[in-house]
């Protein structure tokens, strides 16, 4: 997706939602302001719908997104929809779409990324925030993660998400944790006229190649945690010199 300022976007989005867990509590006329979704077909039927930490949502919009397609979406919700009166038994709700955006996705890939020397041209992510419950979620296989990053404004940013496969699980408080590495890396040079700023992202990883390889490694199929590294800081006079922050164990299952 196209960056934004990082305070409008990636944080401040929290303030709009009321938390809530499923569209049924709902009684009035409800917007809960940019929402995670996958684009599927749903069940036997051929509307195209989305999957969302609320459940599944139809609106006539949808069907211009492929299957398996990553958005953020902003919708209206209105119970008293005649199409809404027996939506628990559909297993969907009719809403009113507002505005999709194409979130990027990609896969989490193996082998691991060179973890001792920089990308060509990487930037620092100061940043992976698993705490936003508004854009942090796993749906299906993808885990939409928010991020934020030092660059230069008008570069395009290359991001990826990597694992060694034949990593074991470190045990921390009886829980089995596996470590995925976050980078950023611009796709062009700095221009020298240009000063930093920091801008905020959501990337949607596929994790079931990764999930798969846990698996084959003898990993529990009880709950699985993953931490994600990240390099926090570079030194501007000596790229040499660099380190790595990380996230708190995440669950993911």
């Amino acid at each position: 997706m196209k960056y934004k300022s990082l305070i409008g976007f990636v944080w401040g989005v929290v303030i709009v939602s009321m938390f809530t867990s499923c569209l049924k509590d709902i009684n009035n006329i409800y917007n809960p302001g940019t929402t995670a979704a996958v684009v599927r077909q749903h069940g036997d039927s051929a509307l195209m719908m989305a999957n969302t930490r609320f459940g599944w949502i139809y609106a006539t919009g949808l069907s211009s997104y492929s299957e398996g397609k990553c958005l953020l979406v902003s919708f209206d919700y209105d119970p008293s929809l005649p199409e809404n009166a027996d939506a628990e038994q559909k297993g969907y709700y009719t809403v009113t779409l507002q505005g999709g955006t194409a979130v990027d996705q990609q896969n989490a890939k193996s082998p691991l990324t060179d973890t001792h020397k920089l990308l060509t041209n990487e930037q620092p992510v100061l940043a992976v925030n698993p705490y936003d419950s508004v854009l942090y979620i796993k749906l299906e296989d993808h885990l939409f993660l928010p991020s934020a990053c030092r660059t230069t404004e008008g570069r395009t940013l290359s991001w990826q998400l990597t694992y060694d496969p034949a990593q074991q699980p470190v045990v921390e408080d009886q829980k089995s944790v596996y470590s995925l590495y976050l980078r950023a890396a611009a796709t062009t040079g700095k221009p020298e006229d240009k000063a930093e700023e920091i801008i905020g992202v959501i990337n949607a990883f596929n994790l079931s190649n990764f999930i798969k390889d846990m698996r084959e490694q003898g990993g529990s199929d009880a709950d699985m945690y993953i931490q994600i590294h990240y390099i926090d800081q570079i030194n501007p006079e000596d790229s040499t010199q660099f380190t790595w922050g990380v996230t708190d164990p995440l669950l993911i299952n």
